[in-house]
């Protein structure tokens, strides 16, 4: 064992250097769980989205077709580089576009019609899960 020597609030150094060390290696698990967890729930979220080759064609961003719900495709117009579908109902579509580090979402009831960059989502019919006559067009 060293030597100890008493610091101006009684505590010794070892005990105060081994006050540090665990506070600093709470603080260190801390962010690491944390960091797990989120990286956790974007790799969940990015596992939740799927890209059927049937929808390869919507990469230009124009286009007609049945999607589900968690289903997307890449783009490559517009600034847009993939778009998702991960909310379906007749009450609640949700349309996400990521491009150049940003995501932009619009949505609503069905039958529902929005912008994202100038293109065009048209859902005209909801049916359990999946959005019936999907429009995409600049």
């Amino acid at each position: 064992m060293g030597h100890t020597t008493k610091t101006t609030g009684g505590a010794t150094r070892r005990a105060a250097a081994r006050s540090r060390n665990m506070i600093m290696g709470s603080v260190a698990l801390a962010l690491a769980v944390s960091g797990v967890a989120a990286n956790s729930a974007a790799a969940a979220d990015t596992q939740a989205i799927s890209y059927p080759s049937r929808l390869k064609k919507c990469a230009d961003l124009d286009c007609k077709v049945t999607i589900k719900k968690g289903e997307g495709f890449k783009a490559h117009r517009f600034w847009i580089k993939r778009v998702t579908f991960p909310k379906i109902s007749k009450n609640n579509i949700e349309i996400k576009a990521y491009g150049n580090g940003t995501e932009m979402v619009c949505g609503g009831n069905a039958p529902l019609r929005c912008t994202i960059n100038g293109v065009d989502f048209t859902v005209k019919d909801v049916r359990g899960n999946t959005a019936r006559t999907v429009r995409i067009h600049p």
